[in-house]
């Protein structure tokens, strides 16, 4: 085993990821191994002069409680990041690496996230739900007609984004993409088109499209609006 500090192998790592990695791809990887590199220094191990081979699978497990204020998405990919790094240690033979180790300790905060995610009220989400049902039937503040309209359109589109949430099991990005000229509504379904040019079909609840719906001719009313009060 070659005796290179923790900073050469990571330069080591990098450079072995260019050519199959994009640009933002490799500044995320180079971002997690700042952090466990920080991590680190905080057990008083400087990673420009600390030999590689005294690293251990425990740095991981510190490194998970290092991050407990990241959220859990950028924690996630860091746990990825941090287990390719070693991974690559142990097939470039610059220190012996405890695989099996590394993948269970990664797959134990795996599981952590999962439960968290499931750990939300069901009752404050059945109430934003049913809240966002009948958000129609709240008055708008007194004003000009312009100033509740504005109001209004605000109201219908936050219905239709939780409702449409709530039905499809579409994710926020996936719905920001989303196109009138994409939803049959007819059949009350959307067409999204993924990587590869695949295709996967979303069906609306009844619901969810008339929410949808009453957003759209609303905006177009709005629209209408301004142009009027632009004229006068």
């Amino acid at each position: 085993m070659s005796n290179i500090t923790i900073a050469q192998a990571k330069t080591m790592f990098l450079e072995s990821l260019k050519l199959p990695r994009s640009a933002n791809t490799l500044q995320a990887y180079r971002k997690a191994l700042e952090t466990f590199s920080n991590m680190l220094a905080t057990q008083q191990i400087d990673s420009s002069n600390f030999p590689v081979t005294g690293l251990t699978e425990n740095s991981i497990v510190h490194f998970v409680d290092y991050m407990k204020d990241l959220s859990p998405a950028t924690e996630s990919l860091y746990l990825q990041v941090i287990k390719s790094f070693f991974k690559f240690l142990d097939a470039e033979n610059l220190t012996a690496v405890n695989l099996s180790r590394v993948r269970m300790v990664i797959r134990q905060r795996t599981h952590r996230f999962k439960r968290q995610a499931l750990q939300y009220p069901e009752e404050d989400i059945e109430y934003l739900i049913q809240f966002m049902s009948n958000l129609q039937n709240v008055s708008t503040a007194d004003g000009n007609e312009l100033d509740n309209l504005n109001l209004e359109l605000r109201n219908m589109r936050d219905r239709a984004l939780i409702l449409t949430l709530a039905d499809t099991g579409l994710r926020v990005e996936e719905i920001c993409k989303l196109r009138c000229g994409d939803i049959d509504w007819d059949m009350s379904r959307a067409i999204l088109k993924g990587r590869g040019n695949k295709q996967a079909i979303v069906r609306f609840s009844t619901r969810a499209i008339n929410a949808v719906k009453d957003y759209l001719s609303l905006r177009k009313s709005l629209v209408v609006c301004w142009l009027s009060f632009a004229t006068n």
